[in-house]
């Protein structure tokens, strides 16, 4: 006997929007290198799955948010030069189970992207606001929390191969 589950695309869990949030920022930014290989396909279709789920306009603002962040940090400090090159992906999930990582190589750099996403906690923020509003006497207390993202990352320049021997070596 087959089940069949029904997924419900309109409550994503914080999981579902922090691989969705990878895969935009994953699409965005290998976009801007000449040629990009994926070598962990089937997390690159898991990431793809879950950004697929997420409502258009989500994914709209998902892409906004990597294409500000992108124009702002990395494209800016980098010649386009450095952007003509044949890279190598790999996507993998933090080892903490918070965020996901993009690692982009190639024999002279490697690129190590972290993207976190944190849900605000809905719960906690009601019980805040109402003693926010006893403390400062305010009618409503509301404070505007935001979910946040956490994006780092780190390029080091010089021989990767020779890295990665040295690495195997020790």
């Amino acid at each position: 006997m087959i089940m069949m589950t029904k997924v419900n695309y309109n409550k994503n869990t914080q999981e579902d929007i922090q691989m969705a949030l990878t895969y935009a920022m994953y699409m965005m930014l290998t976009s801007y290198f000449e040629h990009a290989e994926c070598k962990t396909p089937l997390y690159e279709k898991k990431l793809y799955l879950r950004y697929m789920g997420q409502k258009v306009k989500d994914q709209y603002l998902l892409e906004d948010y990597c294409l500000q962040y992108l124009q702002n940090t990395l494209l800016s400090k980098y010649p386009k030069k450095f952007w003509n090159r044949k890279v190598e992906v790999r996507l993998t999930p933090n080892v903490d189970g918070k965020g996901d990582t993009i690692l982009i190589t190639d024999p002279h750099i490697e690129m190590k992207m972290t993207v976190e996403y944190q849900a605000r906690d809905k719960a906690k923020d009601k019980t805040e606001t109402k003693t926010t509003a006893k403390k400062k006497g305010s009618k409503n207390g509301k404070q505007a929390k935001k979910d946040t993202i956490q994006i780092g990352y780190s390029i080091r320049r010089g021989n990767a191969s020779k890295r990665k021997r040295k690495e195997k070596a020790a």
